[in-house]
């Protein structure tokens, strides 16, 4: 289970998607582009959403 944020453990996210969507797809797309994505995919807003406990999950 994780409870912390990508950048609360020294992870670069929106580098990680960067990368993955490149060796992927051979798709460039900006660090502010990745963000972009990432909030788009938590939903609301809020990309450490993408990161909730399952016992949150199942509250919701």
């Amino acid at each position: 289970m994780v409870h912390k944020s990508p950048e609360e453990v020294g992870v670069d996210a929106p580098a990680l998607v960067q990368q993955y969507l490149d060796e992927m797809y051979n798709v460039e797309y900006s660090i502010p582009g990745c963000r972009r994505l990432l909030k788009k995919a938590a939903g609301n807003g809020r990309h450490s959403s993408l990161y909730r406990s399952n016992q949150e999950i199942r509250a919701s």
